[in-house]
């Protein structure tokens, strides 16, 4: 595909300022490696960054005014380059993307209860299972080989890849006078919010009592555990390989970077910035980066920052 879009048309979309001389730009790349008109984003203002595209002059660059101000190509200064490059990519550069393209239908071998209620322009890959008590809202995609069980609510407009587990009985025993496990059983259910996105070969259980909760617009990468009686707010991120044990508290707008283990009933406040493969054995407060094994209070977050 062609495009031919001045950058300075990019600029009046984005109601911004561009600098430097307008160029004609046709695609997408990478600052490592820009091509001649293309569009290319810079969060941290490197020599590296430098070298790679200061000798480029017919290209568009999103970058923060102090890596700007010395380039010979046209250039858009902000502070959030990565979310603007996401909203010019969006609005003339989405059909270049190499993901794919859903349509609502039921893929072969998905078994679905008739019990279940399905919304509209619903997606449901191949080989998934959805049980009877399940509700699925509009606009939904769920891939391949899912799983959804256990009287599932789940809104408009979620994102569910292939291998995700649903609503199975969490990890909770008991030891009899034989010193024998037995299950505890489940009553409670999963409940999912709108714009949710869960990763593949996520497994969330749902409550034993209560529900397990998941709220609007959160994200959660590929092979996350997420424990019965959960309960996640809104806008928080969470990446792959982290585990949220049972009856955890995450607060709003949170990141829980990789591989990181939230122990039982921990409650973590809002905007709080989980550290990478933390062991997180206490509360944290809200607006607190900790990090460690176990965790600690690195610093508190200054609310102007963008977490990444």
């Amino acid at each position: 595909m062609t495009k031919n879009i001045k950058a300075k048309n990019i600029a009046d979309f984005l109601e911004m300022e561009m600098h430097g001389e307008d160029c004609v730009i046709s695609s997408v790349a990478s600052y490592i490696s820009p091509e001649k008109n293309s569009i290319v984003f810079v969060e941290k203002p490197t020599v590296e960054a430098w070298e790679f595209i200061s000798n480029i002059p017919d290209i568009l660059v999103l970058c923060p005014e102090e890596f700007g101000t010395g380039l010979n190509c046209a250039t858009i200064w902000t502070d959030s380059p990565r979310l603007v490059f996401i909203r010019v990519v969006n609005e003339f550069f989405s059909d270049m993307a190499a993901s794919a393209s859903y349509q609502s239908g039921i893929g072969e071998g998905a078994v679905i209860s008739p019990e279940a209620t399905i919304g509209k322009n619903v997606s449901i890959g191949i080989n998934s299972v959805i049980g009877a008590d399940v509700i699925i809202g509009d606009n939904t995609i769920i891939l391949n080989n899912a799983s959804i069980d256990g009287r599932t609510k789940i809104g408009a407009g979620c994102f569910i890849k292939s291998g995700a587990v649903i609503g199975e009985t969490g990890f909770g025993f008991c030891i009899d006078e034989d010193g024998l496990p037995v299950q505890m059983p489940h009553f409670g259910s999963v409940v999912i919010g709108e714009n949710v996105s869960i990763g593949a070969n996520t497994t969330i259980e749902r409550g034993m009592f209560e529900n397990t909760v998941i709220s609007d617009n959160v994200k959660i990468d590929d092979l996350v555990q997420v424990g019965h009686n959960v309960n996640i707010a809104s806008n928080t991120r969470i990446a792959a390989g982290v585990i949220l044990c049972g009856s955890v508290s995450v607060g709003q707008n949170c990141w829980i970077a990789p591989n990181s283990t939230i122990l039982e009933r921990l409650q973590i406040g809002k905007d709080a910035f989980i550290g990478l493969a933390s062991n997180v054995i206490e509360n944290v407060e809200p607006e607190t980066v900790v990090a460690g094994n176990p965790s600690k209070k690195i610093r508190k977050i200054n609310k102007s920052e963008e977490k990444n």
